[in-house]
């Protein structure tokens, strides 16, 4: 039979993104498996994506896995005969823990050559999404419903908990409130998602607080939560893009961040990008068995111009 010629890899194999399992160059099926983990080291092997989970996540991960990927009737596990002579039931006689999917439907077809921003919502059918702050290497927009499950998965992980003011797991309810309110946020806040500009993943959040609309001033937060944008500059290029943004369009005069003493990574990019240190909080904190000093940076509006 004819072969299926392998499209070029231009979105690396993140979590939630779909791709064709194949065994080598030309051999894909139509067989398809969807990241559960950021996998880039399989974009040097062929493996080319082409469509994303934007919402439900959370149903995907609930999926038995215990099997793994090679025991089933995957390529990999070398179980094709079998399946193609015995089907489904084979894999129920064999491995009975196994989830299906009984039924799916087609909502929208999406034809032609594919690139990185086909994989992005379509501006002429969600023209909510077309207002967007960008910056060189991000872009700051509106939060979506469906930006729950990544914000969920972040607030649940140490490694960016130890850097925000949370103590506590989050439930996921929680999450969907809080993004619900981050839509529809009072006029003396402003939230927004932060998507890289080179392939429209969402990778962090960000926030201006506490404004004050007199005294033209604001607080702000900001974290990546995708590990593997860290140490790549998009935190900077994001912090760079919120100030332009407070100062050039919201007209504030002072924007000011409270950080904690530990967290060398992000004094060292506020330094590089002109904020200045005003104070410290001593003992401000108790975290990890210990209190902590709480740093409190700014940057003025003559600063950046």
């Amino acid at each position: 039979g004819k072969t299926i010629a392998d499209e070029p890899v231009r979105m690396t194999n993140a979590r939630g993104t779909l791709a064709y399992a194949m065994t080598g160059p030309n051999t894909r099926s139509t067989q398809i498996y969807i990241n559960l983990k950021d996998n880039p080291h399989l974009d040097g092997e062929g493996f080319a994506p082409f469509a994303r989970v934007i919402e439900g996540m959370e149903v995907v991960d609930a999926l038995y896995s215990g099997y793994g990927e090679s025991a089933g009737g995957g390529m990999r596990g070398g179980k094709q005969g079998p399946i193609e002579s015995e089907g489904n039931r084979w894999l129920e006689k064999n491995f009975p823990r196994l989830d299906f999917i009984r039924q799916a439907f087609i909502i929208r077809r999406r034809m032609g050559n594919r690139t990185e921003r086909d994989l992005s919502p379509d501006p002429r059918e969600m023209g909510r999404r077309r207002f967007m702050i960008a910056g060189e290497h991000v872009i700051l927009r509106a939060f979506e419903r469906d930006d729950a499950e990544r914000c969920h998965r972040w607030m649940n992980d140490p490694n960016i908990v130890r850097t925000l003011n949370s103590r506590y797991p989050m439930a996921f309810q929680d999450e969907i409130e809080w993004v619900d309110r981050a839509m529809h946020a009072d006029p003396n806040e402003r939230h927004f998602a932060i998507e890289r500009k080179d392939d429209r993943s969402h990778i962090g959040n960000a926030s201006i607080h506490d404004i004050d609309w007199v005294s033209r001033t604001g607080w702000f937060g900001l974290f990546i939560g995708e590990p593997t944008a860290w140490n790549r500059g998009f935190g900077g290029d994001a912090i760079q893009t919120l100030v332009r943004f407070a100062f050039d369009e919201m007209n504030l005069s002072k924007l000011s961040i409270r950080v904690f003493d530990y967290n060398d990574r992000a004094k060292h990019v506020l330094d590089s990008h002109k904020f200045v240190q005003e104070g410290c909080l001593k003992r401000d904190f108790y975290r990890e068995g210990s209190f902590h000093d709480i740093v409190l940076y700014s940057i003025f509006r003559e600063q950046t111009t």
